[in-house]
């Protein structure tokens, strides 16, 4: 049981169709989560999550923005001592926005794919590379509001 859930849903006061107010409701949730994995030596892991989420509203007519299930497969190769390879692949399904006419509108499932590369020159100081959203593909997290496609980052990183 959750007191005062936050969802967002559309302004339909505002001009931009991209910003959103808060709704609160009282919830009752249930989730269901899964989780494996698998180790080969010190060389390769993997891990496959998976939630499970059944809302069940009070008020609004459905959990705004909120998926059903969410996947996770996270995959990582370590190549030698000082460089690793990681790929994660990311699914969101069933997910409803609210517009700002107070229709409901299914949001297309979120399949998302990212690669990356950390490289440790010491026990605290690395370099890494991201790609994010592999495929370049169109998606909206938030209704109106859309996602970056394709993009990289390159950084450092140091641990005290």
């Amino acid at each position: 049981e959750i007191s005062n859930a936050e969802f967002f849903i559309n302004d339909s006061s505002a001009q931009a169709i991209n910003k959103f107010i808060l709704a609160y409701d009282e919830v009752s949730l249930v989730n269901v989560h899964a989780e494996a994995g698998y180790h080969l030596q010190e060389k390769v892991r993997l891990i496959v999550k998976g939630d499970y989420f059944r809302y069940s509203m009070k008020v609004e007519s459905k959990a705004w923005h909120k998926p059903s299930f969410i996947g996770t497969l996270t995959t990582t190769y370590t190549l030698t001592r000082e460089l690793q390879l990681k790929s994660d692949i990311f699914m969101f399904l069933d997910r409803y926005a609210k517009d700002q006419l107070g229709n409901t509108v299914a949001l297309k499932n979120i399949f998302d794919i990212n690669l990356g590369a950390d490289y440790r020159i010491s026990p605290t100081f690395s370099v890494f590379a991201n790609i994010n959203n592999l495929a370049a593909l169109r998606y909206q997290k938030w209704l109106n509001y859309p996602m970056q496609r394709f993009n990289a980052m390159a950084g450092l990183s140091y641990s005290f």
